[in-house]
């Protein structure tokens, strides 16, 4: 009786197939860990993700833009859109006839903090008998912000709080759905945002797209005006604002990437604020 023949070795092209299946394995795995590991979001790119979140509901307004009247829960924060265009201001007079407005951008509509925990909301809270109005909004450039102000009655009293990018090109953006951006995989967003936040982070950083001269042309009309109150805390656009008051810079931020303020920093504006409204 014959041995029995043993398993014939493998062929060149069988051991390649199998080291490239090895390969293909061990590099998903990696992609799978380093999404699980930013998921975890070390340097605060979730901001990005909110931000998304609301613009998805943009509708146009006579500013410009605002968002579509709901309630948003994003990542750490929960957003409430009026329909009227406004953010909700949870501790403000529904009914006063003593009307006070506050225009400006991300850090006035407060991107990142929840409805009450707003530096508007705060203020609202020492103001029983006003009706106080968040018609702030995330990417609004001062052109933006002369128009909110243009609509509003003769009677309001309107605060003005300036933030370094309001000298930046207007944003016009599409109302149409189909061109909204795709949701990002964590490593695909680290990717694409994480370079451009080390950048703006260096002090040798400078916004090449900010026109002085025209930001000046714009605050002009609202530094003429009585009804407006204009402040600012930044180093670049307040100092060249005509009537601009300068009150301390907040100290606290969301995170390593996102310079918004946080719960603290809008108790910090809020009480700069009280001092000159006293």
């Amino acid at each position: 009786m014959s041995a029995p023949q043993g398993k014939p070795p493998p062929t060149r092209g069988a051991i390649w197939a199998r080291r490239l299946i090895a390969a293909l394995t061990g590099v998903i795995l990696a992609l799978l860990l380093l999404e699980g590991l930013l998921s975890l979001d070390p340097v605060g790119l979730r901001y990005i993700r909110d931000y998304k979140i609301l613009t998805d509901q943009i509708i146009p307004a006579p500013a410009g833009y605002t968002y579509a009247a709901g309630r948003y829960t994003l990542s750490r924060s929960v957003v409430t859109m009026l329909e009227d265009g406004t953010r909700l201001v949870p501790d403000s007079s529904s009914s006063s006839a003593s009307l006070l407005v506050f225009v400006g951008d991300s850090v006035t509509f407060g991107l990142g903090v929840s409805d009450e925990q707003t530096f508007v909301n705060l203020v609202a809270q020492t103001m029983p008998n006003a009706r106080v109005v968040n018609a702030g909004m995330p990417a609004f450039n001062i052109t933006n912000i002369r128009r909110a102000v243009e609509t509003e009655p003769p009677e309001a009293r309107i605060i003005y709080l300036i933030s370094d990018n309001d000298a930046d090109p207007i944003f016009e953006p599409s109302f149409a759905p189909q061109d909204r951006f795709p949701d990002l995989p964590w490593t695909a967003l680290y990717w694409r945002f994480l370079p451009v936040v080390l950048q703006a982070g260096d002090p040798r950083f400078s916004n090449a797209g900010r026109d002085l001269e025209a930001y000046q042309n714009e605050v002009s009309a609202l530094s003429d005006d009585p009804r407006v109150l204009i402040v600012g805390y930044d180093d670049v656009l307040t100092p060249i604002t005509p009537g601009a008051i300068r009150i301390p810079p907040y100290t606290t931020r969301l995170s390593f990437a996102d310079k918004h303020p946080d719960a603290n920093g809008h108790r910090q504006i809020a009480e700069a604020l009280l001092n000159l409204l006293k």
